[in-house]
């Protein structure tokens, strides 16, 4: 809210922004400036930029070109996630071996502090398996948990996160 009446004191003539609730894009249209939205983690009727997902996937398989096996672990409550993973395993060519839930949560680094499904499914992947993960804030979770089972990564498994996002104090 508060960055809505900044820009509105700058009379802006037109905005590109990424709003993050269905609550921010009333407070953007609100200015009356023409709104271009980036990304797509909310439905809009707006014009708006969408990230190329195969893209991603591409540069995905790319860096992980050089495992034998693929691996892919997305956050499936985001439309992006989905589309990465889709696209992911859709271009690999080979197998992949999907997570198949979003991690849940959990607050410390012990073995006990992560989601057991995801602890159990890192501990069953083969060595010299290529992870990719739909963001990175997943990514450096899939991290965090592959080294408090003592996988050496980027050793044994190797993971490529995408976005850019900082780590939310994970690293």
């Amino acid at each position: 809210a508060s960055a809505v009446r900044e820009l509105a004191s700058w009379s802006p003539d037109g905005l590109i922004a990424l709003p993050a609730s269905d609550d921010e894009v009333a407070a953007l249209r609100f200015l009356g400036a023409p709104c271009v939205y980036v990304g797509h983690n909310l439905p809009l009727a707006e014009p708006r930029i969408d990230v190329d997902e195969r893209a991603v996937a591409g540069l995905a398989l790319g860096a992980l070109r050089g495992y034998s096996r693929l691996a892919v672990v997305a956050d499936l409550s985001r439309p992006f996630g989905r589309a990465r993973r889709d696209h992911f395993v859709g271009r690999a060519g080979r197998p992949v071996l999907d997570f198949g839930a979003t991690p849940e949560l959990y607050p410390s680094e012990t073995r006990a502090g992560f989601d057991p499904r995801l602890v159990a499914w890192l501990e069953r992947l083969p060595s010299d398996t290529g992870i990719f993960v739909t963001n990175d804030f997943f990514a450096v979770l899939v991290r965090h948990a592959a080294r408090a089972i003592g996988r050496d990564v980027p050793g044994e498994l190797g993971i490529v996160g995408v976005d850019d996002d900082n780590d939310d104090g994970l690293d």
